[in-house]
């Protein structure tokens, strides 16, 4: 009998809210934590992926950029290239998800699935939402690798298919 084989999660963190912290008063700086950071908050993932991490940029979602796109796009080839991962996770700032998401969905294979996730507080802010959003979000890329459906967005508990999402205040 062999045994289970756990799927093979990347996260690629690139900054934003989900990596901000808030300073005294109301005041925040988006993308000051890191991939590993961001992931040792979360409860114990071991039963639910294989997870490795990698920190591709930090900047706040305003400083997106199409070189950082294009820095996704080669890691995430190279990714399925070298077969590193099953599913990859990505962590962006809110603002410009969800043209990031629709930019990946145009330029990435579909048989891998990638799934962007952020916050609307910053990581050390009361409430914070990004450890929640973070853990769907690897869950989500977990159970997708059988599926692989392409790009989605997974936010406040919900999935999001990355052509028709948009952010809405």
């Amino acid at each position: 009998m062999t045994g289970f084989s756990l799927p093979r999660v990347m996260v690629l963190a690139t900054g934003g809210t989900i990596a901000g912290v808030q300073h005294q008063g109301s005041s925040y700086s988006a993308g000051q934590l890191t991939a590993e950071a961001l992931l040792s908050v979360l409860p114990d993932m071991s039963g639910v992926a294989d997870l490795s991490a990698e920190q591709l940029a930090n900047v706040g979602s305003q400083s997106m950029t199409y070189a950082i796109w294009c820095d996704i796009v080669h890691r995430v080839a190279e990714i399925v290239r070298n077969d590193q991962a099953d599913a990859v996770v990505i962590t962006h700032g809110t603002d410009t998800m969800e043209e990031t998401a629709y930019f990946l969905q145009l330029a990435l294979p579909a048989n891998l699935p990638v799934i962007l996730t952020g916050a609307m507080r910053p990581a050390n802010a009361w409430g914070a939402d990004g450890p929640r959003n973070l853990f769907d979000a690897i869950r989500v890329a977990a159970a997708s690798v059988s599926v692989r459906n392409g790009v989605s967005i997974v936010m406040n508990g919900h999935i999001h298919d990355a052509r028709y999402v948009q952010k809405i205040m």
